[in-house]
Protein backbone atom coordinates (compact mmCIF):
# COMPACT_ATOMS: atom_id res chain seq x y z
CA UNK A 1 0.00 0.00 0.00
CA UNK A 2 1.37 3.30 -1.12
CA UNK A 3 1.65 5.91 1.60
CA UNK A 4 -0.71 8.23 0.17
CA UNK A 5 -3.21 5.92 0.14
CA UNK A 6 -2.67 4.91 3.82
CA UNK A 7 -2.68 8.24 4.73
CA UNK A 8 -6.04 8.89 3.10
CA UNK A 9 -7.72 5.40 4.79
CA UNK A 10 -6.21 6.45 7.77
CA UNK A 11 -7.74 9.82 7.68
CA UNK A 12 -11.00 8.66 6.64
CA UNK A 13 -10.51 5.55 9.43
CA UNK A 14 -10.50 2.72 7.90
CA UNK A 15 -7.26 1.39 8.10
CA UNK A 16 -6.48 -1.59 9.93
CA UNK A 17 -3.46 -2.87 9.31
CA UNK A 18 -1.13 -0.37 11.04
CA UNK A 19 -0.52 0.98 14.54
CA UNK A 20 -2.65 2.95 16.45
CA UNK A 21 -0.24 4.75 18.27
CA UNK A 22 1.76 5.56 14.67
CA UNK A 23 -1.63 6.63 12.59
CA UNK A 24 -3.75 8.22 15.36
CA UNK A 25 -7.46 9.52 14.35
CA UNK A 26 -6.72 12.72 12.75
CA UNK A 27 -10.15 15.09 13.03
CA UNK A 28 -11.90 15.42 9.94
CA UNK A 29 -11.81 18.92 9.83
CA UNK A 30 -8.14 18.53 8.71
CA UNK A 31 -8.26 15.84 6.06
CA UNK A 32 -8.65 18.48 3.49
CA UNK A 33 -5.27 20.37 4.70
CA UNK A 34 -2.91 17.39 5.30
CA UNK A 35 -4.02 14.63 2.98
CA UNK A 36 -5.06 15.48 -0.68
CA UNK A 37 -2.50 16.70 -3.45
CA UNK A 38 -2.14 19.97 -4.37
CA UNK A 39 -2.58 21.50 -0.98
CA UNK A 40 -0.57 23.06 1.44
CA UNK A 41 -0.24 20.01 3.83
CA UNK A 42 1.14 17.87 0.80
CA UNK A 43 4.75 18.77 2.45
CA UNK A 44 3.83 17.35 5.54
CA UNK A 45 2.34 14.35 3.88
CA UNK A 46 5.72 13.75 2.32
CA UNK A 47 7.66 13.97 5.28
CA UNK A 48 5.38 11.97 7.19
CA UNK A 49 6.12 9.13 4.55
CA UNK A 50 9.76 9.40 3.97
CA UNK A 51 10.28 9.29 7.78
CA UNK A 52 7.45 6.69 8.75
CA UNK A 53 10.04 4.32 6.14
CA UNK A 54 12.89 4.44 8.01
CA UNK A 55 12.17 4.66 11.88
CA UNK A 56 12.89 1.81 13.72
CA UNK A 57 9.65 -0.34 15.38
CA UNK A 58 8.44 1.66 18.58
CA UNK A 59 9.17 4.93 16.76
CA UNK A 60 6.63 6.89 15.18
CA UNK A 61 5.92 10.24 13.03
CA UNK A 62 3.27 12.71 13.57
CA UNK A 63 1.17 15.31 12.05
CA UNK A 64 -0.36 18.06 13.50
CA UNK A 65 -3.82 17.05 14.99
CA UNK A 66 -3.25 13.62 16.06
CA UNK A 67 -2.42 13.18 19.94
CA UNK A 68 1.28 12.33 19.39
CA UNK A 69 1.95 15.89 18.02
CA UNK A 70 0.64 17.62 20.79
CA UNK A 71 1.95 15.87 22.95
CA UNK A 72 5.12 16.15 21.36
CA UNK A 73 4.45 20.02 21.06
CA UNK A 74 3.33 20.63 24.35
CA UNK A 75 5.63 23.07 26.00
CA UNK A 76 6.66 24.58 29.34
CA UNK A 77 5.66 28.12 28.12
CA UNK A 78 4.04 29.24 25.02
CA UNK A 79 5.91 32.74 23.82
CA UNK A 80 7.59 32.34 20.19
CA UNK A 81 7.64 28.66 20.31
CA UNK A 82 9.00 26.36 17.43
CA UNK A 83 7.08 25.33 14.43
CA UNK A 84 6.54 21.88 13.70
CA UNK A 85 5.71 19.91 10.37
CA UNK A 86 5.70 16.47 11.77
CA UNK A 87 7.44 15.37 15.05
CA UNK A 88 9.14 12.10 15.06
CA UNK A 89 9.04 10.18 18.02
CA UNK A 90 12.34 8.25 18.06
CA UNK A 91 13.11 5.28 19.79
CA UNK A 92 16.59 4.49 19.03
CA UNK A 93 19.90 6.24 18.30
CA UNK A 94 19.43 5.26 14.92
CA UNK A 95 16.45 6.78 14.36
CA UNK A 96 17.87 10.19 15.36
CA UNK A 97 20.60 9.43 13.35
CA UNK A 98 18.62 9.22 9.98
CA UNK A 99 16.07 11.71 11.05
CA UNK A 100 18.72 14.12 11.28
CA UNK A 101 20.03 13.10 8.21
CA UNK A 102 17.16 13.35 6.26
CA UNK A 103 16.21 16.76 7.67
CA UNK A 104 19.76 17.87 6.75
CA UNK A 105 19.51 16.69 3.14
CA UNK A 106 16.43 18.00 2.64
CA UNK A 107 17.33 21.61 4.08
CA UNK A 108 14.46 21.10 6.84
CA UNK A 109 14.93 22.85 10.41
CA UNK A 110 14.73 20.24 13.21
CA UNK A 111 15.04 20.63 17.10
CA UNK A 112 15.91 18.15 19.33
CA UNK A 113 12.84 17.91 22.21
CA UNK A 114 13.18 16.40 25.54
CA UNK A 115 11.55 18.15 28.22
CA UNK A 116 10.20 20.81 26.02
CA UNK A 117 11.47 23.86 28.57
CA UNK A 118 13.85 26.70 26.28
CA UNK A 119 12.51 29.80 26.78
CA UNK A 120 14.60 31.77 24.30
CA UNK A 121 12.88 33.39 21.62
CA UNK A 122 15.16 31.99 18.94
CA UNK A 123 13.35 29.12 18.86
CA UNK A 124 10.09 30.58 17.14
CA UNK A 125 12.76 30.33 14.38
CA UNK A 126 11.93 26.87 13.53
CA UNK A 127 9.41 27.17 11.03
CA UNK A 128 7.73 23.89 9.46
CA UNK A 129 10.84 21.87 11.06
CA UNK A 130 10.83 18.45 12.30
CA UNK A 131 10.54 17.90 16.07
CA UNK A 132 12.98 14.91 17.31
CA UNK A 133 11.05 13.55 20.38
CA UNK A 134 14.00 11.68 22.60
CA UNK A 135 11.45 11.21 25.41
CA UNK A 136 11.55 7.14 25.12
CA UNK A 137 15.32 7.42 25.56
CA UNK A 138 15.57 8.20 29.02
CA UNK A 139 17.20 4.63 30.46
CA UNK A 140 19.19 4.60 33.41
CA UNK A 141 22.52 2.63 34.22
CA UNK A 142 24.93 2.71 37.33
CA UNK A 143 28.05 1.48 36.76
CA UNK A 144 29.27 -1.91 38.65
CA UNK A 145 31.73 0.90 40.55
CA UNK A 146 29.29 3.19 42.15
CA UNK A 147 31.22 6.05 40.26
CA UNK A 148 29.69 6.98 37.19
CA UNK A 149 25.86 6.60 35.59
CA UNK A 150 24.65 6.63 31.78
CA UNK A 151 21.54 7.73 30.86
CA UNK A 152 19.81 8.55 27.62
CA UNK A 153 19.14 11.64 26.28
CA UNK A 154 15.67 12.41 26.57
CA UNK A 155 15.53 11.59 30.35
CA UNK A 156 14.43 14.06 32.67
CA UNK A 157 15.64 15.52 35.84
CA UNK A 158 12.95 13.87 37.65
CA UNK A 159 14.28 10.46 36.27
CA UNK A 160 17.65 11.14 37.06
CA UNK A 161 17.22 12.03 41.06
CA UNK A 162 14.76 9.22 41.26
CA UNK A 163 17.03 6.65 39.85
CA UNK A 164 20.06 7.25 41.66
CA UNK A 165 18.19 7.71 44.90
CA UNK A 166 17.14 4.31 44.34
CA UNK A 167 20.34 3.20 44.85
CA UNK A 168 21.72 5.54 47.48
CA UNK A 169 23.44 7.63 45.07
CA UNK A 170 23.11 11.44 43.66
CA UNK A 171 25.03 13.69 41.18
CA UNK A 172 24.77 17.98 40.83
CA UNK A 173 21.84 18.53 38.90
CA UNK A 174 19.10 20.98 38.49
CA UNK A 175 16.71 22.50 40.96
CA UNK A 176 13.84 21.69 39.03
CA UNK A 177 13.35 18.36 37.94
CA UNK A 178 10.81 18.66 34.99
CA UNK A 179 13.30 20.00 32.28
CA UNK A 180 15.33 17.80 29.88
CA UNK A 181 18.60 16.70 32.41
CA UNK A 182 20.98 17.11 29.19
CA UNK A 183 19.78 20.57 28.30
CA UNK A 184 20.58 21.56 31.51
CA UNK A 185 23.85 20.07 31.59
CA UNK A 186 24.60 21.66 28.00
CA UNK A 187 24.59 25.08 29.15
CA UNK A 188 26.29 24.42 32.46
CA UNK A 189 23.91 23.71 35.23
CA UNK A 190 23.05 24.84 38.94
CA UNK A 191 21.83 23.26 41.50
CA UNK A 192 21.98 22.39 45.32
CA UNK A 193 24.88 19.80 45.36
CA UNK A 194 27.00 22.72 43.34
CA UNK A 195 28.75 24.12 46.10
CA UNK A 196 30.64 19.91 46.70
CA UNK A 197 30.66 18.50 43.26
CA UNK A 198 30.58 21.90 40.35
CA UNK A 199 28.28 22.43 37.83
CA UNK A 200 26.24 19.74 35.68
CA UNK A 201 28.51 20.03 33.59
CA UNK A 202 32.03 19.78 35.29
CA UNK A 203 30.74 16.37 36.16
CA UNK A 204 30.36 14.89 32.41
CA UNK A 205 32.86 11.96 31.64
CA UNK A 206 31.55 11.62 27.79
CA UNK A 207 28.77 11.85 25.42
CA UNK A 208 27.31 10.04 22.61
CA UNK A 209 26.47 12.85 19.70
CA UNK A 210 24.37 13.00 16.70
CA UNK A 211 26.22 15.72 14.85
CA UNK A 212 24.33 18.07 11.87
CA UNK A 213 25.40 14.72 9.12
CA UNK A 214 23.74 12.11 10.77
CA UNK A 215 26.97 10.89 11.69
CA UNK A 216 27.91 9.57 15.89
CA UNK A 217 30.63 10.34 17.63
CA UNK A 218 31.60 10.51 21.16
CA UNK A 219 33.01 13.13 23.19
CA UNK A 220 35.15 13.21 25.88
CA UNK A 221 38.55 14.16 27.33
CA UNK A 222 40.07 11.46 24.88
CA UNK A 223 37.71 11.46 22.42
CA UNK A 224 36.97 14.57 20.47
CA UNK A 225 38.32 16.35 23.37
CA UNK A 226 37.52 19.91 21.31
CA UNK A 227 33.80 18.69 20.94
CA UNK A 228 33.93 17.15 24.46
CA UNK A 229 34.71 21.05 26.17
CA UNK A 230 32.63 22.66 23.80
CA UNK A 231 29.50 20.46 24.86
CA UNK A 232 30.05 22.06 28.62
CA UNK A 233 28.28 25.01 28.10
CA UNK A 234 27.65 25.67 24.58
CA UNK A 235 27.07 22.16 23.96
CA UNK A 236 23.11 23.25 22.12
CA UNK A 237 25.24 24.45 19.30
CA UNK A 238 26.95 21.49 18.24
CA UNK A 239 25.07 18.19 17.82
CA UNK A 240 21.79 15.99 20.07
CA UNK A 241 22.80 13.79 23.01
CA UNK A 242 21.69 10.55 22.77
CA UNK A 243 23.40 9.51 25.93
CA UNK A 244 25.75 10.25 28.32
CA UNK A 245 27.98 8.88 31.28
CA UNK A 246 28.23 11.53 34.12
CA UNK A 247 30.06 10.82 37.86
CA UNK A 248 28.12 10.15 40.78
CA UNK A 249 28.58 10.38 44.23
CA UNK A 250 27.20 8.36 47.59
CA UNK A 251 24.43 9.79 49.35
CA UNK A 252 24.68 10.41 52.91
CA UNK A 253 23.66 7.59 55.30
CA UNK A 254 21.71 10.44 56.70
CA UNK A 255 20.20 12.69 54.03
CA UNK A 256 19.05 15.60 56.50
CA UNK A 257 18.11 19.24 54.85
CA UNK A 258 16.82 21.88 56.53
CA UNK A 259 15.28 24.74 54.87
CA UNK A 260 13.87 28.16 56.06
CA UNK A 261 11.77 30.47 54.14
CA UNK A 262 11.74 34.04 55.44
CA UNK A 263 9.39 36.95 54.52
CA UNK A 264 10.00 41.06 54.37
CA UNK A 265 7.65 43.75 53.10
CA UNK A 266 8.99 45.73 50.27
CA UNK A 267 10.60 48.67 52.20
CA UNK A 268 13.29 46.25 53.53
CA UNK A 269 14.65 44.97 50.00
CA UNK A 270 17.87 46.81 50.88
CA UNK A 271 18.73 45.54 54.03
CA UNK A 272 17.96 42.26 53.23
CA UNK A 273 20.32 42.15 50.39
CA UNK A 274 23.02 43.71 52.65
CA UNK A 275 22.51 40.65 54.86
CA UNK A 276 22.58 38.54 51.49
CA UNK A 277 26.14 39.86 50.97
CA UNK A 278 27.85 39.69 54.37
CA UNK A 279 25.87 35.95 54.67
CA UNK A 280 27.90 35.19 51.07
CA UNK A 281 31.07 36.01 52.84
CA UNK A 282 30.72 32.81 54.76
CA UNK A 283 28.51 30.72 52.89
CA UNK A 284 29.42 26.94 53.04
CA UNK A 285 28.84 24.84 50.42
CA UNK A 286 25.88 23.06 51.86
CA UNK A 287 24.27 26.28 52.17
CA UNK A 288 22.18 28.00 49.17
CA UNK A 289 19.94 31.45 49.20
CA UNK A 290 17.20 31.05 46.74
CA UNK A 291 15.34 34.54 47.14
CA UNK A 292 12.46 35.60 45.32
CA UNK A 293 9.63 38.20 44.92
CA UNK A 294 6.70 36.55 45.61
CA UNK A 295 2.63 38.15 45.58
CA UNK A 296 0.49 36.98 48.82
CA UNK A 297 -2.36 38.56 48.94
CA UNK A 298 -3.02 37.28 52.65
CA UNK A 299 0.14 38.95 53.66
CA UNK A 300 0.57 41.80 51.68
CA UNK A 301 -2.84 42.39 49.57
CA UNK A 302 -1.08 45.74 47.52
CA UNK A 303 1.98 44.87 47.13
CA UNK A 304 4.95 42.38 46.51
CA UNK A 305 7.02 40.63 49.40
CA UNK A 306 10.63 39.61 49.08
CA UNK A 307 11.10 35.95 50.14
CA UNK A 308 14.72 34.90 51.67
CA UNK A 309 14.54 31.03 51.40
CA UNK A 310 17.83 28.92 53.13
CA UNK A 311 18.52 25.68 52.20
CA UNK A 312 21.46 23.56 54.07
CA UNK A 313 22.43 20.27 53.97
CA UNK A 314 22.44 19.59 57.48
CA UNK A 315 20.26 19.93 60.48
CA UNK A 316 17.48 22.93 62.41
CA UNK A 317 20.05 23.94 64.30
CA UNK A 318 22.84 24.20 62.18
CA UNK A 319 20.67 25.90 59.57
CA UNK A 320 19.36 29.12 62.65
CA UNK A 321 23.17 30.41 62.53
CA UNK A 322 22.61 31.20 58.53
CA UNK A 323 19.11 32.38 59.66
CA UNK A 324 19.85 34.43 62.58
CA UNK A 325 20.93 37.65 61.14
CA UNK A 326 17.86 37.74 58.56
CA UNK A 327 15.40 37.65 61.55
CA UNK A 328 17.40 40.66 63.15
CA UNK A 329 15.30 42.45 60.83
CA UNK A 330 11.75 41.85 62.27
CA UNK A 331 10.55 40.16 58.86
CA UNK A 332 6.72 39.64 58.26
CA UNK A 333 6.82 35.89 58.95
CA UNK A 334 8.73 32.60 58.06
CA UNK A 335 8.25 29.08 57.79
CA UNK A 336 10.65 26.44 58.54
CA UNK A 337 11.30 22.28 58.30
CA UNK A 338 13.44 19.28 57.43
CA UNK A 339 13.54 17.03 54.27
CA UNK A 340 15.11 14.73 52.50
CA UNK A 341 16.64 15.82 48.97
CA UNK A 342 14.35 14.66 46.60
CA UNK A 343 11.82 15.93 48.74
CA UNK A 344 13.43 20.05 48.23
CA UNK A 345 12.19 20.23 44.81
CA UNK A 346 8.08 19.36 45.70
CA UNK A 347 8.71 21.75 48.86
CA UNK A 348 9.53 24.49 46.49
CA UNK A 349 7.17 24.00 43.85
CA UNK A 350 9.62 22.66 40.84
CA UNK A 351 8.86 18.41 41.49
CA UNK A 352 6.37 17.20 38.18
CA UNK A 353 3.02 18.80 39.34
CA UNK A 354 4.90 22.12 41.17
CA UNK A 355 3.42 25.04 40.20
CA UNK A 356 6.88 26.00 38.42
CA UNK A 357 6.46 22.72 36.38
CA UNK A 358 2.65 23.51 35.53
CA UNK A 359 2.20 24.16 31.29
CA UNK A 360 0.22 26.68 29.14
CA UNK A 361 1.32 29.82 30.64
CA UNK A 362 3.80 32.92 28.31
CA UNK A 363 7.02 32.76 30.28
CA UNK A 364 10.13 34.92 29.24
CA UNK A 365 13.17 35.12 31.54
CA UNK A 366 15.97 37.70 31.44
CA UNK A 367 18.88 36.35 33.39
CA UNK A 368 21.85 38.35 35.08
CA UNK A 369 24.89 37.02 36.32
CA UNK A 370 26.41 38.91 39.72
CA UNK A 371 29.57 38.86 41.96
CA UNK A 372 27.95 40.27 44.73
CA UNK A 373 24.13 42.70 44.86
CA UNK A 374 24.32 46.19 44.93
CA UNK A 375 21.86 46.29 47.69
CA UNK A 376 20.14 50.09 46.89
CA UNK A 377 20.04 48.57 43.24
CA UNK A 378 17.79 46.03 44.53
CA UNK A 379 15.85 48.40 46.22
CA UNK A 380 15.00 50.38 42.74
CA UNK A 381 14.35 46.99 41.51
CA UNK A 382 11.66 46.26 43.96
CA UNK A 383 10.42 49.83 43.51
CA UNK A 384 9.65 49.35 39.82
CA UNK A 385 8.21 45.88 40.12
CA UNK A 386 5.78 46.21 42.54
CA UNK A 387 5.01 49.65 40.81
CA UNK A 388 4.76 47.30 36.61
CA UNK A 389 2.68 44.56 38.76
CA UNK A 390 0.07 46.79 39.84
CA UNK A 391 -0.40 48.83 36.50
CA UNK A 392 -0.79 45.05 35.11
CA UNK A 393 -2.07 42.72 37.40
CA UNK A 394 -2.23 40.52 34.46
CA UNK A 395 1.58 40.05 35.65
CA UNK A 396 0.92 38.80 38.93
CA UNK A 397 2.07 35.43 38.74
CA UNK A 398 5.57 36.41 37.82
CA UNK A 399 8.41 37.07 40.34
CA UNK A 400 12.26 37.97 40.09
CA UNK A 401 14.73 34.83 40.73
CA UNK A 402 17.83 35.93 42.59
CA UNK A 403 19.87 32.11 43.00
CA UNK A 404 22.93 32.24 45.36
CA UNK A 405 23.99 28.52 44.73
CA UNK A 406 26.95 27.46 46.80
CA UNK A 407 29.89 28.58 44.80
CA UNK A 408 32.85 26.45 46.19
CA UNK A 409 32.49 23.36 43.48
CA UNK A 410 32.48 25.26 40.22
CA UNK A 411 35.34 27.55 41.79
CA UNK A 412 37.44 25.02 42.10
CA UNK A 413 37.34 23.93 37.80
CA UNK A 414 39.68 25.78 36.10
CA UNK A 415 37.95 28.42 33.51
CA UNK A 416 39.72 27.55 30.41
CA UNK A 417 38.62 23.56 30.91
CA UNK A 418 35.38 24.10 29.82
CA UNK A 419 32.92 26.39 27.77
CA UNK A 420 31.36 27.17 30.31
CA UNK A 421 31.38 31.53 30.56
CA UNK A 422 31.66 33.66 33.74
CA UNK A 423 32.69 30.52 36.39
CA UNK A 424 33.12 33.06 39.00
CA UNK A 425 29.94 35.37 39.39
CA UNK A 426 28.30 33.83 42.36
CA UNK A 427 24.93 34.89 41.70
CA UNK A 428 22.02 33.62 38.98
CA UNK A 429 19.46 36.28 38.86
CA UNK A 430 16.47 36.66 36.03
CA UNK A 431 13.21 38.68 35.96
CA UNK A 432 10.28 35.29 35.64
CA UNK A 433 8.15 37.24 33.71
CA UNK A 434 4.84 35.02 33.60
CA UNK A 435 1.14 34.93 32.61
CA UNK A 436 -1.81 34.00 30.93
CA UNK A 437 -0.98 34.13 27.20
CA UNK A 438 -1.92 37.27 25.78
CA UNK A 439 -0.33 38.61 22.68
CA UNK A 440 -1.49 42.18 23.50
CA UNK A 441 0.99 41.85 26.72
CA UNK A 442 4.11 40.09 25.03
CA UNK A 443 5.66 43.55 24.08
CA UNK A 444 4.94 44.83 27.05
CA UNK A 445 6.30 41.74 28.76
CA UNK A 446 9.45 42.26 27.29
CA UNK A 447 10.13 45.80 27.69
CA UNK A 448 9.33 45.13 31.44
CA UNK A 449 11.95 42.42 31.54
CA UNK A 450 14.81 44.34 29.81
CA UNK A 451 13.81 47.09 32.12
CA UNK A 452 14.24 45.24 35.46
CA UNK A 453 17.40 43.61 33.85
CA UNK A 454 18.75 47.15 33.13
CA UNK A 455 18.51 48.69 36.80
CA UNK A 456 20.43 45.43 37.48
CA UNK A 457 23.15 45.89 35.16
CA UNK A 458 23.40 49.46 35.49
CA UNK A 459 23.62 48.84 39.37
CA UNK A 460 26.95 46.41 39.33
CA UNK A 461 29.34 47.52 42.08
CA UNK A 462 32.25 49.68 41.19
CA UNK A 463 34.07 47.16 43.25
CA UNK A 464 33.89 44.26 41.27
CA UNK A 465 36.62 45.73 39.41
CA UNK A 466 34.50 46.07 36.13
CA UNK A 467 32.56 48.01 34.32
CA UNK A 468 28.55 47.71 33.90
CA UNK A 469 28.02 44.97 31.72
CA UNK A 470 25.50 42.21 31.14
CA UNK A 471 26.86 38.60 31.75
CA UNK A 472 23.45 35.89 31.16
CA UNK A 473 23.29 32.08 31.68
CA UNK A 474 22.28 30.49 28.06
CA UNK A 475 19.64 28.34 29.76
CA UNK A 476 17.87 31.50 30.88
CA UNK A 477 18.69 32.91 27.63
CA UNK A 478 16.22 35.27 26.27
CA UNK A 479 17.24 35.51 22.65
CA UNK A 480 18.69 39.43 22.12
CA UNK A 481 21.82 38.73 23.67
CA UNK A 482 25.02 39.16 22.04
CA UNK A 483 27.61 36.09 22.20
CA UNK A 484 29.91 37.61 24.35
CA UNK A 485 27.13 38.47 27.45
CA UNK A 486 26.23 34.48 26.84
CA UNK A 487 29.49 33.01 25.59
CA UNK A 488 32.32 35.50 27.58
CA UNK A 489 36.16 36.52 26.68
CA UNK A 490 36.86 36.99 23.25
CA UNK A 491 39.27 34.08 23.36
CA UNK A 492 36.26 31.77 23.98
CA UNK A 493 34.07 32.76 21.49
CA UNK A 494 37.02 32.29 18.73
CA UNK A 495 37.34 28.76 19.87
CA UNK A 496 33.46 28.24 20.00
CA UNK A 497 32.69 29.65 16.66
CA UNK A 498 36.15 27.78 15.53
CA UNK A 499 34.42 24.11 16.58
CA UNK A 500 31.13 25.31 14.91
CA UNK A 501 32.62 25.91 11.27
CA UNK A 502 33.75 22.17 11.96
CA UNK A 503 31.22 20.17 13.87
CA UNK A 504 27.99 22.07 11.91
CA UNK A 505 29.33 24.20 9.17
CA UNK A 506 25.83 24.53 8.20
CA UNK A 507 24.83 25.81 11.61
CA UNK A 508 21.86 23.14 11.85
CA UNK A 509 21.84 23.61 15.66
CA UNK A 510 21.42 27.37 15.45
CA UNK A 511 18.55 27.82 17.53
CA UNK A 512 19.14 27.64 21.08
CA UNK A 513 21.60 30.03 22.57
CA UNK A 514 23.11 30.33 18.92
CA UNK A 515 26.75 31.26 17.97
CA UNK A 516 26.27 32.52 14.95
Amino acid sequence: MDYLTSLQSWAAGTITNYSANLFPPLPASLIQNYIFPGTAGATKVKLFADIEAFLSPGAGVYLPGSHGFDEGTDRWQTYLNPEFAVVVQVASEADVQKTVQYASAHAVPFLAVSGGHGTTEKLAQVQEGIGIVLRHLNHARVAADGQSATFGGGIIMKEVVNALDAVGKWTAGGACLCPGAVSILLGGGHGYLQGKYGLVSDNLISARVVLANGSLVTASQDSHPDLFWALQGAGHNFGIVTEYTIKIYDMPEKDEWAFESILFPGDQVERAFEVVNAMMERQPAELTMYNTFVNNAEIDAENTILMIALVLQGTADELRQYSAPFHSLEPLTSQAGTAKYKELFQIFGTDLGGSQCRHGRTIMLFPIGLRRYNPQAQQRVYAHYNAMLKRHPEFSGSSFLFEGWPTQGKYRVEEATSAVAYRQDALLLSPLIMYTPNAALDAIAVQFGEDLRKIVVDGIAAGDGEEDRLHAYVNYAHGGETAQQVYGEGWRIEKLRRLKAMYDPSNAFGFSGPLV
